[in-house]
């Protein structure tokens, strides 16, 4: 599932929903006011574990 979120037109509340990424909606009706909330881009939710990343990306060559 992939996590989009939309803006209001009217108001400007900002909300999150889950949807398959076979859906992919572009506008829901705002929950506050009523208006069409369009789905705004945002930059993805990544996690990084383990070895690897960050600091432990070097390695000591001798």
């Amino acid at each position: 599932m992939a996590l989009y979120e939309f803006r209001c037109a009217g108001c400007g509340y900002v909300i999150a929903r889950h949807f398959p990424i076979s859906e992919r909606p572009e506008f829901l009706e705002c929950p506050k006011c009523g208006e069409e909330m369009k789905r705004v881009i945002t930059s993805p939710h990544v996690i990084y574990r383990g070895n690897g990343w960050g600091k432990d990306y070097k390695t000591n060559s001798g």
